[in-house]
């Protein structure tokens, strides 16, 4: 995938499994505003991490959570993969709020890398921007008030940026697995595409394989509607078992003999120059 979008990377993570440490760097004031008409992703906050399955890359591409902004005010936001990803235009007056209320001009007075101890299996909250570098090790405990409060903060805005974007609506990649005879209590969907589940070249994978990047079917129009349409039902049953104190598995197909089911995963597909530009942007080297 082609990347003609410059990216310029501050980070301020939460990691994981890490003991406490402590790491100085040199660090710039930012100079320009958010939205300074350049092409670039000027900031970036995701929740990704933690204990994960090997769909995980494919569905959660940028994180369990994300939101990302260029200096044009262009978002790209996803709350939960069953919602599918956002994209919309901030205004002027919600641009300099964000900016105030994540400290956009003020994360690069600090560059440290801080913790207290590990945590296993728990996932990692970040904020990006600019060129330098604060790190939250399992907690932001010492950490300076403007990063602590970006952290705290960015999930509220990636709320209101997944409500207030347009859903993708092109192209989406799926795949699945065969999960098992029919039996388990969760809902069972009717497979929606004319070709049988089974039947559909680089679908199916094997439980817990390891993925290629380009894993997955690609599905167009009416097909990518049908399939965008049977997420939407099962993330509303899930809500609503939620709501009742149940969880329960989404995307389980019924298979075309009746008696297998299988596991479903969608992925929105983002333009090339989109995807590369977060895949960088979440991916700091």
């Amino acid at each position: 995938m082609n990347n003609t979008l410059r990216l310029n990377l501050f980070s301020v993570v939460v990691l994981t499994g890490c003991a406490s440490t402590r790491i100085e760097t040199i660090t710039e004031m930012a100079s320009e505003p958010l939205c300074d008409g350049s092409d670039a992703l000027r900031f970036g906050y995701n929740l990704a991490g933690g204990q994960v399955e090997s769909t995980y890359e494919f569905t959660n591409p940028f994180g369990w959570r994300f939101f990302a902004i260029d200096g044009k005010c262009h978002f790209y936001a996803s709350r939960d993969e069953m919602e599918g990803v956002v994209t919309g235009v901030l205004s002027d007056a919600d641009a300099q709020r964000l900016s105030a209320e994540l400290h956009f001009d003020e994360l690069p007075k600090s560059s440290a890398s801080y913790g207290i101890g590990s945590c296993f299996d728990a996932s990692g909250a970040s904020v990006y921007t600019g060129t330098s570098s604060l790190s939250c090790l399992c907690s932001c405990e010492g950490a300076p008030e403007a990063a602590s409060e970006a952290i705290e903060h960015a999930d509220s805005w990636l709320d209101m940026l997944a409500d207030s974007g347009e859903p993708l609506d092109g192209a989406i990649r799926g795949l699945a697995y065969l999960q098992g005879r029919l039996g388990s209590p969760y809902p069972k969907y009717e497979w929606p595409l004319e070709m049988p589940i089974d039947k559909i070249d680089g679908l199916l994978i094997q439980r817990g394989e390891r993925l290629p990047e380009d894993a997955g079917v690609r599905f167009e129009g009416a097909d990518a509607d049908a399939l965008r349409e049977l997420r939407a039902t099962s993330h509303a049953d899930a809500k609503s078992a939620e709501a009742a104190g149940r969880n329960i598995e989404t995307m389980l197909i019924e298979g075309p003999m009746e008696t297998l089911e299988y596991k479903l995963f969608l992925q929105d597909e983002l333009p090339d120059e989109a995807f590369s530009a977060l895949k960088t942007l979440f991916n700091p080297r």
